[in-house]
């Protein structure tokens, strides 16, 4: 079995009732059978071990991946126009956050934190906008009531403008209150887009450093860091360098491997009882 998170379970406020009852059945049948699990991330492989008991040994960490074929800077001036005028994006720069809006994505600390800054910095002429289509608990309502002139609601976002629309941001946030792996943030290093981040669950893993990290519940923080990016072409040059390497280093051919031996060991064993290790010498250098 995949586990790809265990929200339910560590933030169980921002799911449905049913959702859970869902997931926590399917988990208990799994472990009940002796089964092998693959996670995405170290990070869910350590809430696995502590919230369910899982023998680690059991548990193999395959790291996602982005396309990187897709997923690079676009610095086609006309491409960028175009992205423009079909989202209405501001002409000046801004800060992104993409994503289903949710109240697990804490959308409205990364509001908070951009407010502050056009208030103690009036000679940043930045927007913050804010991408995706609207998910469980309503979120999309309360944000409106939080838009101005410099925060924007774009919508759902067509996947084939993403690439261009990491590229035209200045800083890319992602400041959920818990991710089991957080693939936008790869997505927006692949595409050379400063990153702001949680410092919770996998997103300091998946980061790897080359982000800067922030606690979720602190706004004056996330705040300092949105501006230093902002302000500082050589702290922006060091993240977008760092931040391309540290994507460099997923792939999806690694990780359709290292799933693939899996269920080959798995296979060839007579016991399912998670003895199979897939080498981690080929994906060492990822882990957190």
């Amino acid at each position: 079995m995949t586990v790809h998170d265990l929200s339910h379970l560590v933030c169980p406020e921002f799911q449905t009732r049913s959702n859970s009852a869902t997931l926590s059945n399917g988990l208990t049948g799994a472990i009940r059978r002796n089964a092998s699990f693959l996670s995405d991330s170290e990070s869910t492989k350590r809430d696995m071990v502590e919230l369910l008991g899982v023998p680690a040994r059991q548990i193999q960490v395959v790291h996602l991946a982005c396309d990187r074929t897709r997923f690079q800077p676009v610095s086609d001036l006309q491409v960028i126009q175009r992205l423009r005028e079909k989202y209405r994006l501001p002409e000046q720069p801004f800060v992104l956050t993409l994503c289903r809006l949710e109240p697990r994505k804490n959308l409205t600390a990364v509001v908070r934190a951009c407010q502050q800054v056009f208030q103690t910095s009036p000679d940043l002429p930045f927007h913050l906008v804010i991408a995706g289509g609207d998910g469980w608990g309503n979120q999309a309502s309360e944000l409106t009531k939080l838009t101005s002139d410099r925060v924007h609601l774009t919508g759902a976002v067509d996947d084939a403008d993403l690439a261009a629309l990491y590229s035209s941001a200045s800083v890319f946030t992602c400041m959920s209150f818990y991710e089991g792996f957080c693939l936008p943030i790869l997505e927006a290093m692949s595409c050379g887009c400063p990153v702001v981040h949680s410092d919770t669950s996998a997103m300091p893993e998946i980061a790897g450093g080359a982000g800067l990290a922030a606690s979720p519940y602190d706004v004056n923080q996330i705040a300092r860091h949105i501006e230093s990016v902002l302000r500082d072409p050589t702290l922006t040059h060091r993240l977008q360098a760092g931040g391309l390497a540290r994507a460099n280093q997923f792939s999806w051919a690694r990780a359709a491997d290292e799933t693939m031996r899996m269920y080959d060991c798995l296979l060839q064993s007579k016991s399912l009882r998670g003895d199979c290790n897939v080498d981690q010498t080929t994906r060492s250098h990822v882990a957190a």
